[in-house]
């Protein structure tokens, strides 16, 4: 899939990290192609056993470790069944931040978006499914800073 060229409500990004193709995170995390024009998204591959990994690259600014540490030690605890479960997280010598998550099964919203107008029964229940995924994660002392469509996917039963 080609990096998306705008972000929230349209407006052109540009790329905070360079092309990092071919980078490895941790041991085991191949990155292969960036999934934003941020290039902080990426389809990766999981070396140990060929598995698709979704990996998210975040700039750590001063005093930041800490924070991310936390955050990533608490999202590996969370089980639920519409949140993609995280298997391993570190910090570059660059000060980056990454978090490695299992692939997402189904489609993304945005694909749905994209192909035209949802129906307002579907629609109801995305919400519904992610206002629900909102108040686990913060039961857990999880804030979410951002939700896009291209991070969100449906199952077949027309879930999140």
């Amino acid at each position: 899939m080609a990096p998306r060229a705008t972000g929230r409500h349209g407006a052109a990004r540009t790329a905070p990290f360079a092309d990092q193709t071919g980078q490895r995170l941790g041991q085991h995390f191949l990155l292969l192609e960036p999934r934003d024009l941020q290039h902080s998204e990426w389809s990766a591959r999981d070396e140990r056993d060929g598995s698709a990994v979704e990996v998210e690259l975040r700039p750590l600014g001063p005093g930041g470790a800490g924070r991310f540490l936390e955050a990533a030690r608490r999202m590996k605890t969370l089980q639920h069944p519409g949140v993609l479960r995280l298997l391993d997280h570190g910090i570059t010598q660059h000060a980056t931040g990454w978090l490695a998550f299992e692939a997402g099964n189904g489609t993304r919203l945005s694909e749905l978006l994209d192909a035209g107008q949802m129906d307002p029964g579907p629609a109801l229940r995305l919400a519904d499914d992610l206002l629900e995924l909102l108040e686990f994660a913060h039961r857990d002392g999880i804030t979410c800073g951002r939700f896009e469509p291209n991070e969100m996917f449906i199952g077949p039963d027309g879930a999140l």
